[in-house]
């Protein structure tokens, strides 16, 4: 079964990731999501449950049902514009989510996340009571709402870390190595992808020559750069603990796999995914170099570091161009000054809403800028939350930094930076939503529970420790951080240490 869920999750992931370039429908992956969900809810709450294992499986099944035909039925508009019916909805959700047999304790610690979580996804909608019951903006409340309770609170908690990087790792290089050719000019086609080169040009430091920016199958490179940016954190990540593993044939692939991405990266010409990488591979690099007590260091420097170079890129002193950044965010909050609410200005085109506000001469205009896209269409109350959801997760993730997952951490923290600059947001359908949204679901998860998730090597309980309690759920290897089997042993033997000193209790952390 273990075999199963991965392979699901696998699978639906890269229809996520794919939801651009094919027609499958978002509210499809959904509810394809939700019952992957129940999969590995039966699979791993089952086993580790107790005598109303049987029960409690079969009121995980009743919520499956119950937030499936609640999905299903508003997307298709039976519901009309029936306040009940979303307050049912948003109910059913929240409860899926939170539905593990170790509901109390899990939701404990995650319960500032799963608010925040439930104020967005109710201000949406709450919005749909304004537009056509199963339209469009309809549709897109549910679908995205869903996907993200599933990325933040469900996959994360059944599905290896390892899993997810290497399919970030792949899909990017695959990506890349498809869309390379596009930089000679030329327009093609392989299978049922089809790929041509972006109007804009660059030329690399040292090449007399002008190459395509280059946006493989998507539509703009900005999405491209995205997804390679993620691939590249995901590879570089894989390739450090396949060396750590002894590994050698993975980190050959994956080494490989990181050349393909930081080519496609780069050709992408898209700034804020230069930057996001450069901050991600940048963290886990000080972590690997001296171990977890350089990360916060790293993340406060680069979290003072990233203002100033804004600064120095708005007085011209760093000779960058902004791309009409700093007026479309000016026309931005210009927007939200003048219709100012508490829970925004709905499902709306947000080009639409900054259009009049906006210089001349800027065509398309798009706020860039994913926080205040969420401020726009959800108001304080959701950008609030949206916010608390994302830093808040991060300095979480700080504070326990000793055992939480630092590639999570270091991918979430890139998206932190790349929401800054592009106008996607983990509420969304896009290959980026999804990739933000899985990174802040696994650093989450390996802070509520490091034990179930996989514990840092330093922090990894011995059989001792463990004493009857068995695997846990997930049953994760522990490739997290690359450390020898000496420190790994001389953690073993300081708990052990610490348990005699407490009366023979563990004092795992």
């Amino acid at each position: 079964m273990d075999t199963y869920v991965h392979a699901a999750f696998g699978l639906l992931l890269v229809l996520l990731l794919s939801m651009q370039l094919t027609p499958v429908a978002p509210i499809h992956l959904a509810l394809l999501g939700i019952f992957i969900g129940f999969l590995a809810f039966n699979q791993y709450d089952y086993r580790a449950g107790g005598p109303d294992t049987s029960m409690f499986l079969l009121v995980q099944f009743g919520l499956t049902l119950l937030a499936a035909f609640t999905v299903t039925w508003q997307a298709l508009g039976a519901f009309e514009n029936s306040v009940f019916a979303l307050v049912l909805l948003w109910l059913s959700v929240l409860a899926y989510l939170t539905a593990q047999h170790d509901a109390r304790s899990y939701a404990s610690t995650v319960f500032p996340y799963l608010l925040c979580y439930g104020v967005v996804f109710g201000t949406f909608l709450y919005h749909t009571l304004a537009v056509a019951p199963g339209g469009g903006l309809a549709v897109f409340a549910v679908s995205a709402g869903m996907l993200l309770g599933l990325n933040l609170f469900v996959f994360p908690r059944y599905v290896s870390v390892r899993l997810f990087l290497w399919t970030l790792a792949i899909f990017g290089g695959l990506l890349a190595l498809v869309g390379l050719p596009s930089a000679l000019g030329r327009s093609y086609s392989v299978w049922f992808l089809v790929v041509e080169p972006w109007t804009n040009t660059m030329s690399p430091p040292g090449l007399d020559r002008e190459f395509a920016v280059v946006r493989s199958a998507f539509g703009n490179p900005n999405t491209f750069g995205i997804v390679v940016f993620a691939g590249t954190v995901a590879a570089f990540v894989e390739a450090v603990r396949s060396l750590d593993r002894g590994a050698l044939l993975g980190a050959l692939l994956m080494t490989g796999l990181l050349g393909l991405n930081l080519v496609g990266l780069y050709l992408s010409n898209s700034r804020s995914s230069w930057l996001a990488a450069g901050v991600a591979v940048t963290i886990y690099a000080c972590y690997v170099l001296t171990d977890w007590r350089g990360v916060p260091v790293a993340v406060v420097g680069l979290g003072v570091a990233i203002p100033v170079f804004v600064v120095g890129i708005y007085t011209a002193v760093i000779p960058i161009d902004p791309a009409n950044r700093f007026d479309l965010w000016r026309a931005s909050l210009s927007a939200i000054r003048e219709n100012p609410t508490l829970a925004g200005q709905g499902i709306v085109s947000t080009s639409e809403v900054i259009a009049p506000y906006v210089p001349d001469g800027i065509g398309q205009p798009s706020p860039h800028n994913s926080y205040l896209s969420i401020w726009i269409r959800t108001g304080l109350l959701g950008v609030a939350a949206y916010a608390l959801l994302v830093f808040g997760s991060i300095l979480h993730g700080l504070v326990k930094v000793r055992t939480v997952d630092v590639a999570a951490l270091a991918l979430a923290c890139g998206f932190a930076v790349s929401q800054l600059f592009e106008a996607y947001t983990l509420y969304h359908n896009g290959p980026g939503s999804i990739i933000g949204a899985l990174a802040f679901g696994y650093l989450i998860a390996s802070v509520a529970e490091p034990d179930r998730f996989g514990t840092t090597a330093s922090e990894v309980p011995t059989e001792e420790d463990r004493g009857a309690e068995g695997p846990s759920l997930a049953q994760l290897p522990p490739d997290r951080r690359p450390a020898s089997a000496e420190r790994r042993e001389g953690a073993r033997s300081a708990r052990r240490s610490e348990s005699k000193t407490d009366g023979g209790r563990s004092t795992r952390r």
